[in-house]
């Protein structure tokens, strides 16, 4: 009773402490809107009200930070702040009880997300399809093709799966397949955060609300399939020391950089600030261990670009320079000046 009482006074002073750092980074949020500028030429809805769209990417950022370092101060604070020990002996193996969740939600999301035949819309679709024709008839990223969104996400699935003739009923299936293995990923992130069988229904029920899961079915959920994964390994390592769990968090978070850029850009800061923390709390020998591991992390998405015949220097320069320069004109600019006359 009295080591439950512990742990829910912790989880009380987290939330608490995580509230507190989401209010703040709200209330620092408008103070911050002067620093964003509105292209201007545009005649777009959003150019015309003179919001800056990148704004909202800012303000996302802000509060994950403030509930995270207000969470993390608040244990700091309070004297609780310590890491569990490996608790793998003599506990059953949380991701045996996530299986048949995770079979369940998988079929439920390929039963909703199923939509082989429905109408074609040409802005989105043809993001990726337009690539991967290319890449079908022998181009490559990087060189003959500008890789906005990630490499797999502009058209790198889709030449996997398109075939010859190409099918776009493989490429819509494979998505939906891939939506429904994203969105499952819930439930053993679920598992591995809450206490109870109830608290883990309730988690995956709360994140299929946030992500409107059932709601649009069209919506390319794979995307945010490294964020989630890295959450997973990032869980698990917590829980049972596994280096193998880190790993796959440190390769998740490199590997959604070509998975999709933005995504990637998330998951790989959320690692970088664990791996900071461990880095404190821990030992050197912990510092040593996970060297060699983020180092092969690290060149994994170089090795993958290097195969597909990319140009590395093009890579470093659109994802770092060009695209965070120009999201917000392409967001804004939705057509060019048009005469009042």
């Amino acid at each position: 009773m009295l080591k439950n009482a512990l742990v829910l006074a912790r989880k009380r002073v987290l939330i608490c402490g995580a509230l507190a750092g989401a209010v703040i980074a709200g209330w620092i949020a408008p103070l911050l809107r002067p620093l964003f500028q509105v292209p201007a030429g545009g005649i777009g809805a959003v150019t015309l009200a003179g919001y800056p769209k990148s704004f909202d990417y800012a303000v996302v950022a802000l509060l994950v930070a403030g509930s995270a370092i207000g969470a993390l101060s608040a244990a700091l604070l309070a004297g609780r702040f310590s890491f569990p020990h490996a608790q793998d002996a003599g506990v059953p193996r949380r991701w045996a009880r996530a299986w048949p969740g995770f079979i369940l939600v998988s079929v439920l999301m390929i039963a909703i997300h199923d939509h082989p035949y429905a109408f074609m819309e040409m802005f989105h679709e043809g993001e990726h399809l337009a690539p991967a024709s290319v890449y079908l008839d022998g181009g490559r990223p990087y060189r003959d093709i500008f890789v906005l969104h990630g490499l797999a996400t502009d058209g790198g699935l889709d030449r996997i799966v398109l075939g010859k003739p190409p099918s776009l009923l493989k490429s819509r299936r494979f998505q939906t397949l891939l939506d429904a293995l994203t969105v499952a990923l819930l439930v053993p992130i679920a598992i591995e955060l809450a206490a109870t069988g109830f608290g883990a229904a309730a988690g995956v029920a709360l994140g299929f609300c946030a992500m409107g899961a059932a709601l649009v079915p069209v919506f390319p959920y794979f995307r945010l399939l490294p964020l989630l994964s890295a959450c997973w390994s990032l869980l698990r390592h917590l829980r049972t020391r596994s280096r193998l769990a880190l790993f796959c968090a440190m390769a998740s978070s490199s590997l959604g950089l070509l998975w999709s850029l933005e995504v990637g850009v998330y998951s790989s800061i959320a690692v970088a600030a664990w791996l900071v923390v461990l880095v404190i709390d821990g030992k050197k020998t912990f510092i040593r261990a996970a060297i060699v591991p983020a180092l092969v992390a690290a060149f994994l998405p170089i090795a993958i670009i290097l195969f597909c015949g990319a140009d590395l220097y093009n890579f470093f320069r659109d994802s770092i320079w060009i695209i965070p320069n120009s999201i917000d004109t392409s967001g804004h600019r939705t057509a060019g000046r048009r005469s009042n006359r």
